[in-house]
């Protein structure tokens, strides 16, 4: 679910169902951030339907002032959702998000966001307009790096939370030989663009 900065009515919103791929959802808010209206098309479009079929669910939530609103809260325990609100400032060390993927996935989606920028600079005069990546670019960027997020990594990061998981070799293997398009050589890419700016 992305939230782009626009007009919540604007042309921006009315063009994100061809912007996004068919498994994404997303809206516009003024400054591209969360807030409670864009929080009910969350619940609406993203867990209302992975909970529909389920007797019970549990959401783990940061503190976040809209999280703990009364109305989000309702909508979530109509649902027969649990909700769980993390003390401010511990996000890093019990949310499994922040424990564990958050950085993978963040490397990939950056890695693919350098990669555009050598292809896009390469050919680069000093008196051409800096190249933008696309909404459409950007929506497909964070679907790539999301589904190269092995399933491994994630139940880890729920595993290690509860102090069920010591990392044995196993399973590392298992998430190092995860198979990625995505090239993590940072070093590589750095030395690439500095080459270019050189140029």
């Amino acid at each position: 679910f992305l939230i782009f900065k626009g007009s919540e009515n604007g042309t921006i919103q009315k063009n994100l169902p061809s912007i996004l791929g068919s498994n994404m959802f997303g809206c516009c808010q003024s400054d591209g951030w969360a807030d409670s209206e864009n929080l009910k098309k969350w619940i609406n479009e993203i867990w209302k339907p992975y909970v529909n079929d389920e007797n019970n669910s549990f959401l783990l939530l940061d503190s976040f002032s809209c999280h703990k609103q009364s109305s989000f809260m309702r909508q979530l325990h109509e649902l027969g959702t649990e909700v769980e609100i993390i003390l401010a400032g511990c996000t890093s060390a019990l949310q499994p998000c922040d424990y564990g993927i958050n950085k993978p996935f963040k490397d990939r989606l950056r890695q693919l966001y350098m990669s555009w920028c050598i292809h896009k600079f390469k050919n680069l005069k000093n008196c051409d307009k800096i190249p933008i990546p696309s909404r459409h670019e950007i929506a497909s960027w964070v679907w790539e790096s999301w589904d190269s997020i092995p399933e491994s990594m994630v139940i880890n990061s729920w595993n290690c939370l509860n102090g069920k998981l010591e990392f044995d070799e196993e399973i590392m293997e298992e998430n190092n030989g995860h198979q990625s398009s995505i090239n993590l050589d940072y070093e590589a890419t750095l030395q690439e663009l500095h080459q270019m700016t050189l140029v």
